[in-house]
Order: C-alpha cells, then sequence, then structure tokens
C-alpha cells in the first residue's frame, strides 16, 4: 500500500504571439510556445508485503525532462459589423504522467504515461442579427489526439481489489458540431438554446486491458482486447440545451419578478474506458426551474427553486464488482446531487 505520496512537476516557456491585420475586415493571430518540463514523483510503501524490505519502507521515484512546442494560428474575417467568420488552428500538449495509484511501483515510475499531444482545427461563425435580438454562434471542429490520457479501473489478480489506472489510449479523433442560440422574442423575455453534437472514436487502442468477466468470444485473448473503433467513454454524441427567463415588471414595487427554466438533456453514454456493457447510462433529461424576485437597485435577489422537477434519476460513475462475488451482477454507481429532486430558497445582497 502506498502511504504517501509526492509530486511535483514543472514547466518553463517563451512565448511569442503575433496580430497582424492582412486587410480591414481581416486578422490573423499566431502563438508559438516554446519550453521544457520536468516531473518527479516518489511513493513510500510500508504495508504491502511484496514491497517491503528490511529495516523500513520501500521508496520508489522517478523523474523525466523534455521540451515541447506548442502553437496556435487563428484567422478572424469580419463580413460586416454583425458577422465574424472564423478558422484556426491549434497544437495541444499534455505532460507525461505518473499514476499515483495504490499500485505504484519502480516499473511505474520508470514507465511513466506517455505525454499527450493534439492537433486541432475549428471553423466557425459569430453573429448579432435583428438588432441584437438573436445572436447565434456555430463552430464546426476536428481534434485528433496521439497517446491520449485516460483512466480506468483495474482489477489486482491477488488481491481482488481495484485500483484507478492511467492509460495511454493510442489515436482518438474528436469531430463535432456547437450551436449557441439567444434570442429576446420580447423586451422581458429571453431565451436560449445550446446543442453540441460529438463523435469521439478511438482509432487505436491494442493493447487495452478486458473488463471484468469478458470472455474470448467478447474479444479478451490473454487479459487483453482491441477497442480500436470503439466510442470514447463518458461522451455522449449529443447534448441540448433549452433555458429561458421572463422578468415581470412591477411598477409599484422596488424588485421586479423573474421566472427561469432550463432543459438539459443528453444522449446515453458509457461510463467504463473498457466497453463493459453493463456501465451504461441512458439517456435523460433534467428540467429545472425558479421564481423570485430581483432587486432594481441590484441590492439583492431572493429565488425559490425546485431542481430536477420530474426526478429523472441518472448516474455520473459505475463500477462492476462481478469477478469478486461469483459473476454475480454487483456494481457501485455515483449519484449527484441533481440526480434527484430537490428544492429551496437563495438569497444574495449585495452590499
Amino acid at each position: 500500500m502506498v502511504t504517501t505520496k509526492n509530486f511535483q512537476a514543472g514547466f518553463g516557456a517563451q512565448l511569442r504571439q503575433l496580430r497582424y491585420p492582412v486587410c480591414q475586415r481581416l486578422l490573423e493571430f499566431d502563438a508559438l510556445r516554446q519550453g521544457g518540463w520536468k516531473h518527479f514523483a516518489e511513493a513510500q510503501h510500508t504495508r504491502n508485503q511484496s514491497l517491503r524490505v528490511a529495516g523500513g519502507a520501500l521508496m520508489v521515484g522517478g523523474q523525466r525532462v523534455g521540451e515541447v512546442v506548442t502553437g496556435k494560428l487563428a484567422l478572424q474575417y469580419f463580413a460586416n459589423e454583425n458577422v465574424m467568420l472564423f478558422g484556426g488552428y491549434s497544437r495541444g500538449y499534455k505532460g507525461q504522467g505518473y499514476d499515483l495509484s495504490s499500485s505504484f511501483s519502480q516499473d511505474g515510475a520508470d514507465n511513466p504515461v506517455a505525454p499527450e499531444n493534439s492537433d486541432a482545427f475549428e471553423l466557425g461563425i459569430k453573429s448579432n442579427l435583428f438588432d441584437n435580438r438573436l445572436q447565434l454562434n456555430a463552430v464546426l471542429f476536428t481534434t485528433e489526439y496521439e497517446d491520449f490520457q485516460a483512466q480506468s479501473t483495474v482489477q489486482d489478480e491477488v488481491t481482488q481489489t481495484f485500483d484507478f489506472k492511467l492509460n495511454n489510449v493510442g489515436n482518438l479523433k474528436t469531430s463535432g458540431l456547437e450551436l449557441d442560440v439567444i434570442a429576446l422574442p420580447t423586451e422581458n423575455f429571453k431565451v436560449s438554446l445550446g446543442l453540441a453534437y460529438i463523435d469521439a472514436v478511438i482509432e487505436e487502442f491494442k493493447g487495452a486491458d478486458c473488463y471484468a468477466l469478458q470472455t474470448e468470444a467478447l474479444g479478451c485473448v490473454d487479459g487483453k482486447q482491441d477497442l480500436s473503433g470503439k466510442e470514447l467513454s463518458n461522451s455522449p454524441d449529443l447534448k441540448v440545451t433549452l433555458a429561458g427567463e421572463y422578468t415581470l415588471p412591477l411598477q409599484a414595487m422596488p424588485f421586479d419578478g423573474f421566472f427561469n427554466f432550463s432543459y438539459q438533456w443528453q444522449d446515453d453514454v458509457s461510463l467504463n474506458l473498457m466497453g463493459n456493457p453493463d456501465l451504461m447510462q441512458e439517456a435523460y433529461g433534467i428540467l429545472n426551474i425558479s421564481m423570485g424576485i430581483d432587486s432594481k437597485q441590484g441590492a439583492y435577489r431572493a429565488t425559490l427553486f425546485v431542481n430536477n422537477l420530474l426526478d429523472e434519476s441518472y448516474i455520473s460513475a459505475a463500477s462492476s464488482y462481478e469477478a469478486i462475488f461469483g459473476g454475480k451482477d454487483v456494481r457501485s454507481h455515483t449519484l449527484s446531487r441533481n440526480a434527484q429532486r430537490y428544492a429551496g430558497v437563495r438569497l444574495k445582497m449585495n452590499f
């Protein structure tokens, strides 16, 4: 067992950024970051019998140094004073990682999780239309990751306990569309719509750990499987948010009334990186409503709210324990605060 852990990371960078007007309506942005990094990790094992040494605890640790170059190139074109088109490319980086779980060992220190690199492209529009009564923003994007870092849970064959494990998935590609709309149908009513469609696919992940009780017929060979071509976990294809706020002017009062609603819906999603089909969350939607009064001078705001009005239950994380309990269907679920209906009162005051 790991009883103490230390982790340090340092990064020094040089940044060069230019803003160059190609013409009256076109701006070009270029940023280049170049720097060096150093990661250090150590852990002290005191109660794991397989790691104990005579006379005390076993210390393990390691460090790595390196350099990285990241950058961004962006273009903006102003079609007119209300419409802007934009596009760009960026090179991202996430440093290597030491998996400081209870299974951290000298082998883990000597072989840290590799750095993650990404190449992202985007093309979009931002606009204010109809005398600023409609704001429409949309962006198309695609990002390719190399050595994508993601966490999973694995079962120790000796202790039968579960540990978190940091993985290099390999190659991953996400593509999609994000849409944001804000409309003002009347002076007192504002409505907004948000939509995100994201297709996240693991392009290459050979040698992935098998999930609990996965058989050879299900793709598990010698404790490993190939997840190439599978969808990424915790990434629903579609998310939609609809919200509105109505303000009720009260001429004779020092405050105005208001009513809010918001509805968030998301597609079904896998909650397990290794593709366990039993660890899924079906599509669900959450409706929140609120009403209250708002000081005209901004001195206070009182709100009566009901979150998850329809009492829609859902889980945000899950684990499977079939291997421990002889193949029986035993799972643990994590419920968020909004996974059940609750109501309350909020009071905000400004001094």
